[in-house]
């Protein structure tokens, strides 16, 4: 028979060692699991604003066709011509950046755009058979250097 010493008996300190165990692998799975959910649910939030910014660049084009205007211009810094980007500021609430990376002239339809917002990018394109491709990249910073 094994003589008691306190409250501490290795029987005791197993167990106990046993449920900290629990808790922590417990913990570390919910918290990986949250993760992963507030990723998914901040990139589709990111999508939504750049579909918008798409949409309101089609609509800005449509307005500027009446001025014998367009929204694209290649030698202009994010591919937009003057005022195009205070203008979608002014229609959409958006935080990110967004540049024009193709238009169709002919179409007159962007064919392409990124949309970068926090740690997310957005890229949209559309393929020759006029399909819309949607890619959203989430960003982790590792470090920040000087040197």
């Amino acid at each position: 028979m094994e003589k008691e010493q306190g409250i501490f008996t290795k029987k005791r300190i197993r167990v106990v060692v046993r449920i900290i165990l629990i808790i922590a692998v417990v913990f570390i799975i919910g918290l990986a699991g949250f993760t992963v959910f507030r990723i998914q649910t901040q990139a589709k939030i990111a999508l939504r604003e750049a579909k918008n910014v798409r949409l309101s660049l089609e609509m800005l084009d449509i307005e500027l066709y009446a001025e014998r205007r367009s929204i694209y211009a290649p030698k202009e810094k994010g591919g937009m011509a003057t005022g195009v980007e205070d203008k979608i500021r002014e229609l959409q609430s958006v935080d990110g950046s967004f540049a024009i990376t193709g238009y169709d002239a002919e179409g007159r339809t962007v064919t392409g755009m990124t949309y970068e917002t926090d740690h997310y990018l957005v890229i949209y394109s559309r393929t020759e058979n006029g399909e819309d491709h949607w890619r959203v990249m989430y960003f982790l910073t590792v470090g920040d250097y000087d040197r």
